[in-house]
């Protein structure tokens, strides 16, 4: 056997070994990620048992908490499933869930009905005005005085424009 078949062969007993840690480095990542999974899951599973071991019998429950366990359960149905398939499922649920934690304030309701109720309003165009304000306000920085894009740019335009006046 000569140098280079001796050197070939360590290479590929090398790229072996290499493949080998990969491959088991891999299944180890699998392995820890299944038991995080399952460890998460098994403290879902005590934190419901905890909760229904609290109320033994269907009798004891009202019909608005049976309600929300069902839907609970049905939503956690659809997320174990993988999530959601595109965005605007996804916009649709964030919407539902915030409309179903929105609280209503009937004082301020019957207020806004009938003309009373300024405030939201105001805070509302207070709020556009800045989200606007703070937009232009960023296109602004440094566009006023130079057209560079950032600071080492205009660092740069600077010294081109003091070489030129030389």
């Amino acid at each position: 056997m000569d140098v280079s078949t001796e050197l070939k062969d360590r290479v590929a007993s090398f790229r072996e070994k290499k493949e080998a840690a990969i491959r088991a480095n891999a299944k180890a990542v699998a392995e820890d990620l299944k038991k995080q999974r399952d460890r998460a899951h098994q403290r879902e599973e005590i934190e419901d048992t905890e909760k229904t071991e609290k109320k033994k019998n269907d009798s004891e429950y009202t019909l608005q908490e049976w309600k929300e366990w069902t839907e609970k359960k049905a939503n956690k149905g659809k997320q174990a499933s993988g999530g959601y398939k595109n965005l605007e499922e996804l916009a649709h649920s964030t919407y539902e869930r915030e409309v179903a934690n929105m609280e209503v304030d009937k004082e301020k309701y019957a207020k806004s009905k009938e003309g009373e109720g300024k405030e939201d309003v105001d805070a509302l165009v207070r709020g556009l005005e800045e989200a606007s304000e703070r937009r232009l306000k960023r296109r602004r920085t440094g566009t006023a005085e130079s057209n560079s894009i950032n600071e080492k740019n205009r660092q740069f335009n600077m010294k081109l424009e003091r070489e030129q006046k030389k």
